[in-house]
Parts: structure tokens; C-alpha cells; sequence
């Protein structure tokens, strides 16, 4: 197995040493591109669902916070998909009463109905993310632990390879990631494999529960774990050496692109952005690419980041392409700018609050704008600026904020009792925010 996996089981001494070796690696990454110059708070929290991974990560984490003089708190998620859902949440909770760690049961409350079957692993991972997020954020934790391990990432190599996926994809999951509300995600038993984790547990008598979804061969993950526990040793290592080879390559295209971005990529508040050209042109292909890509997926809106190719860099290099991901690209002067495309723009019909209390409502528009209403919600909608009559009188109003059409068809306007409300003319005064991406200068490690 390469060296920086960790799958041969030693003892427990052994597997605390290498889990402070990961979790010291990681924090001089963090401390590099995500701390943002804040600490690490009083606080960690570890997601634990009652399974073999995330149990040795908390007793691992547990004891890695001792010596630092933090505290660790547990959280689980009971998804109510299951009926044994409800006492995994109770077993978590007890074997934390054993161990003295506080701990903390969220619940997903997704409605009447559940998610189809097809679409239930992404749904219920969300949701999953966003419950531990807003948890972090009430507590003011900004580092939240996972248990996802190397047969996690050989799984997501073959299912990713599966559906075609680009270097991108075949890079695998990073080990730190941006989450909202500013935390951070860390993976610090990715690089153990799911034998060691296990082992490590029997090594300290604990006992863990099995997820019966780890069975259900209709879903593809279940398939390709299958598959690989069928792989011979020889093909591990060479899976393994391919993954670690390629997220080294996307580390350092992604720690240029930042760079760049950070340095020549201007983002407006008002939802566009402007690439200089002449230092664009300098860097290497692989850079390029990652820097259309997160300035395309920024300013387009899209849920997920639209893959650039070497075509479509080229394209847009030549200008034979100008539409690619909700966005338009124009070359004007020394920049390269990118817009959002006036099409599939959605109009939002607000309805009043459930609450009679509440006054204000917040909502996404476009998955771009973050608008907070704070008027009686009648015949209220949201609106993109385009269907709003003449453009030449509407950008004499927005004078002051932008003369260019481009700008204009992407922004939102709140229009009550069939009238102009008002517009993102500088945004937050009307309580009209752009959203950039949580993890837009987000470097994979």
C-alpha cells in the first residue's frame, strides 16, 4: 500500500500517532487557505453516525483534542429513512455518555414524503451537510470532522471513473472543504483504510453499528464496493498510487488558479466578473481551465461547476465560444468578462409568512442573489431586470451602479402590486446580496 496510506493495524498507540501526523498536515493547510486569520475556537465537532469509521474518529479526535485543550462534541443525524435510524442516534449518544462528550441529535424533516430511492444518497448527504453546518454555526464551531476513509475514496475513483469523469472528478475527495456559515470540513482518517479503523476499535473493545444501506446493491456506491473488495492487493496500490498522483496534480493547478483569481479576477457585487488577459494567457493549460472554471460556476449560478476541456478553453481563447454555463464571455479591452446569460432566469411569486410574527423573508433568486423582504408580502414577486420594460431607462436609474446591459439582465428586481419595488442598486441597502460560491478559493488537498 503507498506509504501515505494507512492499512496495516499495529496497535492503538500507533493509530493515535497517525492520526496526529494527518491532523497536523491538515491544520498547516488549513492555516494556509481557510483559517482566513481566524483560530480554531474552543470547540471541534466530529459527525458520528454510529458506524465503524466515525467511531474511531471520535475516540481518535477525542484524544487528539486532550492535548491541545479542546473540547469535542458529537453530532449525529437521524435521517428518519430507516427504522433503526432513531436507535443508532440513541446508541451514538450513549457510548458518548461513556467517554464524557457532550453530544447533540439532528433531525432531517424532509417533509411528507421521502426522497425518491434514485436520488435519496445525494438528498439525504445535503441534508445531512446543512444540519451539521447550522449546528457549527449556533455553537461557533468552525472545524467539523468526518469519518470518510480510503475505501471511501477507492469507491468515488471507480464511481466517478464509471461516468466519465474528467482529471477533476479522478482526483478524488478532498480532505478539507468549505462548508457555509465559514466551516470548514476536514476528512483526517481519509488516508486509513476501513480495516485499520475496525481494527483499531476491536484493539479497544468498542463495538459499532452496521448501516443496512451498505447492502442495498441498487445503489451504485454498494455496487463498486463490492467490486473492489473483489480487487486484488496489486490493483489496490495501483488504484491507490493513481488517486494520490492525480489530487497532487489538482492541488497545485488549484493552488495557481486561487493565486490568480485572488490577484487578477475582479467579482462584483453585482453578480459578474472580470478576467485580466494578458496574465490569463501566461499560465498553463491546467490553470486556465480551473480559473474558467470557478469564475463561470460563480458568476453562472449552476448548483455544480461546469467542466472546461481543452476544446472549450481553446473556444473561448479564439472567442468562438461566448456561452458555456449559464454565463456569456465577452473580450473587452485587457479583460475578459463573464455575465450572467439572459435566459432561464426564474421569476419567484413570494408568498406571505406562515409565521404572523414575522415581517421579513429571506430568499435565493437564482441561486446568485440572497434577498431579504421586509414588506407585507402581497401580489410580491422576484424578477429578473430583463422583462422590466425599456433597458435604456433602466440603466439611466442604475447610472451610478453599471452602464452595461450584460450587468443589467442578470440582476433581480422585486416588483409588488404589478410596480418596480426595487433594484439591486447597490445591493445590500435594499438587503439584495450576491452569494459567491462557499468554496470558490477552496485549494484541494
Amino acid at each position: 500500500m503507498p506509504t501515505r496510506i494507512a492499512s496495516d493495524f499495529t496497535g492503538g498507540p500507533a493509530a493515535l500517532a497517525f492520526f496526529r501526523e494527518e491532523m497536523a498536515e491538515l491544520l498547516v493547510f488549513y492555516e494556509r487557505y481557510y483559517a482566513d486569520g481566524a483560530d480554531l475556537g474552543d470547540e471541534i465537532c466530529v459527525a458520528v453516525s454510529g458506524g465503524s469509521d466515525s467511531l474511531a474518529l471520535l475516540l481518535l479526535a477525542h484524544r487528539w483534542a486532550l492535548d491541545r485543550g479542546l473540547r469535542v462534541v458529537a453530532a449525529t443525524v437521524d435521517h428518519r429513512l430507516r427504522p433503526e435510524s432513531q436507535d443508532e442516534a440513541t446508541f451514538v449518544r450513549d457510548f458518548c455518555g461513556k467517554i464524557n462528550l457532550e453530544s447533540a441529535t439532528l433531525i432531517w424533516d424532509f417533509g411528507k414524503d421521502p426522497p425518491d430511492h434514485g436520488k435519496m444518497e445525494n438528498a439525504a448527504r445535503e441534508a445531512r451537510y446543512g444540519l451539521l453546518s447550522e449546528f457549527c454555526r449556533r455553537r461557533s464551531i468552525r472545524i467539523l470532522l468526518t469519518g470518510h476513509t480510503w475505501n471511501d475514496q477507492l469507491e468515488t475513483y471507480e464511481l466517478r471513473r464509471s461516468r466519465g469523469s474528467g482529471a477533476i472528478g479522478l482526483a478524488g475527495v478532498s480532505r478539507l472543504r468549505s462548508l457555509v456559515h465559514g466551516v470548514k470540513l476536514m476528512r483526517p482518517v481519509m488516508h486509513c483504510t476501513k480495516e485499520y479503523l475496525e481494527n483499531f476499535l476491536r484493539s479497544e473493545g468498542v463495538v459499532w453499528k452496521n448501516d443496512p444501506m451498505n447492502a442495498d446493491d441498487s445503489l451504485q456506491r454498494v455496487f463498486w464496493r463490492k467490486k473492489i473488495a473483489s480487487y486484488g492487493r496489486e490493483e489496490i496500490f495501483r488504484l491507490s498510487d493513481e488517486i494520490l498522483r492525480r489530487g497532487e496534480a489538482r492541488r497545485e493547478a488549484d493552488a495557481a488558479a486561487v493565486a490568480f483569481l485572488k490577484d487578477f479576477c475582479a467579482f462584483s457585487s453585482l453578480g459578474h466578473a472580470a478576467v485580466a488577459v494578458a496574465p490569463f494567457l501566461g499560465l498553463g493549460k491546467a490553470v486556465q481551465m480551473e480559473v474558467l472554471r470557478r469564475v463561470i460556476w460563480n458568476v453562472g449560478g449552476k448548483k455544480y461547476a461546469t467542466a472546461i476541456s481543452s476544446d472549450i478553453l481553446e473556444g473561448i481563447i479564439n472567442g468562438k465560444i461566448n456561452t458555456i454555463g449559464r454565463c456569456l464571455l465577452k473580450i473587452r479591452g485587457d479583460n475578459l468578462l463573464a455575465f450572467r446569460e439572459n435566459r432561464r432566469l426564474e421569476t419567484i411569486s413570494v408568498t406571505p409568512p406562515s409565521d404572523e410574527g414575522t415581517t421579513v423573508r429571506e430568499i435565493l433568486w437564482d441561486n446568485r442573489f440572497r434577498i431579504k423582504i421586509n414588506v407585507p408580502l402581497v401580489d410580491c414577486s422576484i424578477e429578473s431586470s430583463s422583462l422590466n420594460g425599456d433597458p435604456d431607462d433602466i440603466l439611466r436609474r442604475l447610472s451610478s451602479v453599471t452602464t452595461d446591459r450584460e450587468v443589467l439582465f442578470g440582476l433581480p428586481w422585486v416588483r409588488q402590486n404589478h410596480k418596480i419595488g426595487h433594484v439591486s442598486a447597490g445591493l445590500s441597502p435594499d438587503g439584495i446580496v450576491f452569494v459567491d460560491k462557499t468554496n470558490l478559493f477552496d485549494v484541494f488537498f
